[in-house]
């Protein structure tokens, strides 16, 4: 079956249950997957679609009978953020995030932008400000986590 790959990594590859082994090459490529590597894909319709196949393409056969690959090793799987305890250190020399200032921001109530930071971002600048946040949590979630704590 093809599957497209509608995230926003350069690279992807199928690291989820059965591992697949399927590489897509950044937003929009499309793959052939096994078909029983579909499920646990489909569990992320934010990362994965189904394709159906091109008019006139010759139905694929065989790559629902081959056997699983040997699993992909990967350095951390989503399971182990929520298993563990997660220690990031800021990296060394970093730049402060940018602020955003405006003509109504008085000079001492400059805001950081977090829209601007991505994961890793977020989860340094909660470092270096050691803001009491879940650094297992991704993009809106630790945002708003970070922003709830500045506001304290």
């Amino acid at each position: 079956m093809r599957v497209m790959y509608i995230g926003l990594k350069a690279r992807e590859v199928d690291n989820k249950k059965g591992k697949s082994g399927v590489v897509w090459n950044g937003h929009g490529d499309i793959q052939e997957v096994p078909d029983w590597a579909w499920p646990a894909l489909s569990k992320h319709p934010d990362v994965w679609v189904d394709v159906p196949p091109e008019p006139g393409d010759k139905p694929t056969t065989g790559l629902s009978d081959v056997a699983p690959p040997k699993p992909v090793p990967q350095e951390v799987d989503d399971a182990d953020l929520v298993a563990q305890t997660v220690t990031i250190k800021p990296a060394e020399n970093a730049p402060e995030p940018a602020a955003v200032e405006s003509d109504s921001t008085p000079p001492s109530a400059v805001a950081v932008d977090l829209y601007s930071m991505n994961t890793a971002a977020l989860r340094d600048y909660a470092v270096r400000k050691e803001l009491r946040v879940d650094l297992a949590l991704k993009g809106p979630a630790l945002r708003s986590a970070i922003a709830d704590a500045l506001k304290a």
